[in-house]
């Protein structure tokens, strides 16, 4: 018997190794084509992308210029400061950490739990600002995720009252509001530095720093003021009030030479390193903005 030779079982073997060629030979063009958009079309994109994961930008606070007085000495400076924050989708606001954090930022646990409650849709909320230095090392220790805390300036007067309607105040971010804290802002205020950092997926740096804009501090302001002669003003305006059960007084001492001011005082008044007790009508500086009859005041010209 003779057998018939059946080529077709080789046939369709060979037309298999083409199509699996084939499709590896078209998986190859699309790879290579991916890979040459992604280094040479997409490479902008893609490492703009990625630094915007990795490199995280920090903002540097400027320094707000000291005033002085005629004889140099310190009338208002600003002095290092911490503002804390709460990312309320990361920070566990149960009963025991709440406690552990109005404690350390010295805030009513209620206040506390509110202000988190309240943003809990965001990812930054401000707890408190113009902490003192030490609060740093106290929120380390406590180890809280979601917790975190940026160095800022807040403005301090060594008079207080005695001179305040002269010098003024700032708000909460350094912006003067009244006096010379306001008339001289330009002068006064300093500007912002930047500083970049590579990080990982957590956020934690893991290179150096990397300043790519210098901090400007404010420049000095220096008065013709004389704190000496403005502290002995106002404390004898608060004894003659305090005295004769006046509603209220002002006092001027000029260099009748000169024409600079040595002493400018209103009483009652404010203290502008305690915002708790300052009442709006008090910042006013009458001394300077009231109108007055001009029987004695003329006397000096």
């Amino acid at each position: 018997m003779k057998m018939r030779n059946d080529k077709r079982p080789l046939k369709r073997t060979r037309f298999r190794h083409g199509a699996v060629l084939c499709l590896f030979l078209a998986a190859g063009i699309v790879i290579g084509g991916e890979a040459v958009n992604l280094q040479y079309f997409e490479q902008k994109r893609l490492l703009d992308a990625g630094a915007d994961r990795q490199i995280r930008t920090v903002t540097i606070p400027a320094g707000r210029g000291d005033i002085v007085d005629r004889n140099d000495d310190i009338l208002a400076l600003s002095i290092p400061a911490y503002a804390v924050w709460v990312d309320p989708q990361i920070f566990n606001a149960d009963d025991a950490n709440l406690q552990s954090l109005s404690s350390l930022v010295g805030l009513p646990l209620e206040a506390t739990r509110d202000k988190i409650h309240q943003a809990r849709d965001r990812r930054f909320v401000y707890l408190r600002r113009g902490l003192p230095a030490n609060i740093k090392e106290r929120l380390q220790a406590a180890h809280m995720e979601g917790v975190g805390w940026n160095l800022e300036y807040r403005r301090h007067y060594p008079m207080g009252e005695a001179a305040a309607h002269v010098l003024g105040l700032t708000d909460v971010d350094g912006r003067g509001l009244e006096g010379m804290e306001l008339a001289f802002e330009e002068v006064l205020k300093g500007q912002a530095g930047e500083r970049s950092m590579l990080c990982d997926i957590s956020g934690r740096p893991i290179e150096g720093w990397n300043e790519t804009k210098v901090v400007q501090h404010g420049q000095r302001l220096k008065l013709a003021l004389d704190s000496h002669i403005q502290y002995r003003t106002w404390r004898t305006l608060k004894d003659a009030i305090e005295q004769h059960d006046a509603v209220s007084g002002s006092a001027v001492m000029l260099d009748t030479r000169t024409g600079d001011v040595l002493a400018l005082v209103n009483y009652p008044g404010f203290n502008p390193g305690n915002r708790n007790t300052m009442q709006a009508h008090l910042v006013r500086n009458r001394a300077a903005v009231d109108s007055i009859e001009p029987g004695s005041t003329i006397k000096p010209f």
